[in-house]
């Protein structure tokens, strides 16, 4: 097979499994991954199947696809997306004593965020979400830093598992702040607002850039509503991104 064929094929291979890894454990119909790669029906069938043959791929008696368990064993040898967990712990512990909240990092999981770290200040929250908790993208502050950064089909259906349950009305307030906490990370590089995630609490949050890629993990300052109030955002925010900026360096 000629280079440049050859070069084709492995672009066509790496944008199906990122399509099946958007789609985590609920997996993907072939005419929907055609559709999100923008290749032809005939080549991601094949293409499945070479990689179902594999284990690279499963196939659900359903007729999804969805990533195999050789991704999985292949990803045990990669290298770990923290590489200094105690400097990182380290940053986060010494925000939280300079602002007196509660600070989370969190790195995106298939759909959601799961907490590697969180540092108590003097007026911790009530509500204690432990390390290693998993939260929707749309259900935290730090996983809504992180929305802007995701395919737009992955996006909605985050929105669409928060707004679940909701009232008409409830669910159009939740809508519009979300898309103004979007905006506020492209325009502000953070994002903050109250009673997101629950009522009585505020949070503001920012995405951590590190690599070359999309973001992957957001840090968070988080307290009562009355401890953020309208005059404590920005200089919070000059904390917050000030120790974003040193925790890019704690990340592969």
């Amino acid at each position: 097979m000629p280079a440049e064929a050859s070069s084709e094929l492995t672009r066509k291979v790496l944008r199906i499994l990122a399509a099946l890894a958007q789609r985590g454990e609920s997996g993907i119909r072939l005419v929907d991954a055609a559709r999100a790669t923008q290749i032809p029906r005939p080549t991601v069938f094949r293409i499945l199947k070479e990689l179902a043959d594999s284990g690279f791929v499963t196939k659900a008696e359903s007729g999804t696809y969805a990533l195999g368990h050789a991704v999985f064993e292949l990803a045990l040898s990669a290298p770990a997306p923290i590489v200094d967990i105690t400097t990182l712990r380290a940053l986060a512990r010494s925000l939280a004593d300079r602002c007196g909240d509660t600070v989370y990092v969190a790195v995106r999981q298939f759909d959601g965020v799961n907490y590697v770290v969180r540092a108590e200040g003097d007026y911790p929250l009530q509500t204690r979400i432990p390390v290693g908790t998993n939260r929707g993208l749309a259900n935290s502050y730090t996983g809504v830093a992180l929305l802007p950064f995701v395919e737009a089909e992955q996006r909605a259906r985050a929105i669409a598992a928060r707004l679940d349950g909701l009232d008409a009305d409830a669910a159009d307030a939740v809508r519009a702040t979300i898309a103004d906490l979007m905006s506020q990370i492209a325009t502000r590089g953070y994002c903050s607002a109250p009673d997101l995630v629950l009522p009585g609490v505020a949070g503001l949050s920012t995405p951590i850039r590190a690599g070359r890629g999309a973001p992957y993990a957001a840090i968070a300052i988080s307290g009562v509503s009355p401890r953020l109030p309208a005059e404590r955002i920005e200089p919070l925010a000059r904390l917050l991104l000030a120790t974003e900026k040193q925790m890019r360096a704690c990340f592969a």
